[in-house]
């Protein structure tokens, strides 16, 4: 999370002056007060819920201010000025308020309805809406209070300084180099948002709170990626972010949810610095992992062969097979540089664990389908070459043996 990011959110009953039917799922409505480039304000009438759930937000001198009413909770969300900021009208002294599991339903629907609207949201309204929703994640035993700022951070009544922090950080760092063959790792960093865009598929250190007081933690090397999308944002590989971004916060607190669990008050600790990396993590790629390739040329039978897809937009077969990739969230395409040099061309599916699509030669006539499906495995340097053309993907040259990269 950014060292001064200030989250609050906050519920506020609006007078609307007109309403927009949304969704075919239900009745649902919003009525909008206010609809500006840096004001948004409404509320949400949903007969399934019984109850009008107001809302204001307001983007002023780079501070996004969310105020929601949650049946008669009033929750504040400040996001900006290098701090964040969560507070509940419910919170008394040292006892907090926390969001009921129809709480996050009704904030889930108030998300999807005013997404149905905005199909191309501004800048602004992402960040509305980024808001909302990591509110209808919020953990179930999560205090409504916390505060974070470039000195402390606070979650409930517990308060830790963020010099504290670090040097927790820094001192289970060298406790993994010390167990970890090689030496030291890169250090981790603790106030900002750190993407692991170029780590996917690869091991990174994943800290997390061991104890709050005295504040400890514990540093492991963890699989970014595989089939459960460890380090990205949201919940495992469809999430509730926007987009696939991959950070060290969201590492981190995806490793502290299996070690204890997702509400955990060690993990509740760590939940605002990976919502705020929800909100302003960079957007990956994220089709770098380990495959397994299966391929089938018109007139052959269908070979496979293991491969590993780089950030660095190359990919090697374990056949010995290599070329370029380019890809998008929702498309995968592989440019073989032996063989045939075919093309793979293929669509992803919505968790992108799975690339569909056909083939074609360039320096010949060869085509087919093929599928490939993503494993748990961790990149390799490189995959060993075999000296069987015959296994090969980028060149097939005699009888049923199939060849990724050209039938012959």
């Amino acid at each position: 999370m950014s060292r001064g990011l200030r989250f609050v959110m906050t519920v506020l009953v609006g007078v609307s002056s007109w309403s927009m039917p949304l969704g075919s799922q239900t009745d649902a409505t919003i009525q909008y007060s206010l609809q500006s480039e840096s004001q948004l304000a409404g509320v949400l009438v949903d007969p399934v819920n019984n109850r009008p759930i107001s809302f204001k937000a307001v983007r002023e001198n780079d501070v996004l201010t969310v105020r929601l009413d949650l049946d008669g909770q009033s929750v504040t969300v400040r996001n900006g000025q290098g701090e964040l900021h969560v507070d509940s009208s419910r919170n008394r002294s040292r006892q907090f308020s926390t969001l009921s599991d129809g709480d996050r339903l009704i904030l889930r629907r108030l998300v999807t309805q005013i997404a149905t609207q905005f199909k191309a949201p501004t800048a602004f309204q992402a960040s509305v809406l980024c808001t909302m929703t990591n509110l209808s994640a919020w953990p179930a035993a999560m205090p409504l209070s916390v505060s974070i700022d470039s000195v402390m951070k606070t979650v409930g009544d517990v308060s830790v300084s963020i010099a504290e922090i670090q040097e927790a950080r820094r001192r289970a760092m060298e406790e993994l180099s010390a167990r970890t063959p090689g030496g030291l790792e890169p250090p981790v960093v603790v106030e900002s948002i750190a993407t692991l865009c170029n780590q996917i598929g690869t091991k990174q250190a994943a800290c997390y709170p061991t104890s709050i007081a005295p504040y400890r933690e514990r540093c492991e090397k963890i699989l970014v990626g595989g089939t459960d999308c460890t380090g990205r944002c949201g919940s495992t590989c469809n999430g509730i972010c926007d987009g696939q971004k991959y950070t060290q916060d969201c590492h981190s607190h995806d490793r502290c949810a299996d070690v204890f669990g997702l509400t955990h008050r060690f993990c509740n600790y760590m939940f605002a610095d990976a919502s705020d990396d929800c909100k302003n993590g960079l957007n990956c790629v994220d089709s770098p992992g380990v495959w397994t390739l299966t391929f089938t040329w018109k007139g052959y039978k269908p070979g496979s062969s293991g491969m590993n897809v780089h950030a660095s937009r190359k990919f090697s077969l374990k056949d010995g097979s290599a070329g370029t990739w380019t890809g998008t969230a929702t498309t995968l395409t592989l440019n073989f540089v032996n063989g045939c040099k075919p093309v793979y061309s293929g669509k992803l599916s919505g968790d992108r664990l799975l690339a569909t699509g056909t083939m074609k030669c360039r320096t010949g006539s060869g085509s087919g389908t093929w599928r490939a499906t993503k494993t748990n495995g961790a990149l390799a340097a490189s995959l060993p070459a075999k000296t069987d053309r015959l296994t090969s993907a980028s060149d097939r040259r005699a009888g049923d043996a199939p060849s990724a990269s050209e039938p012959n």
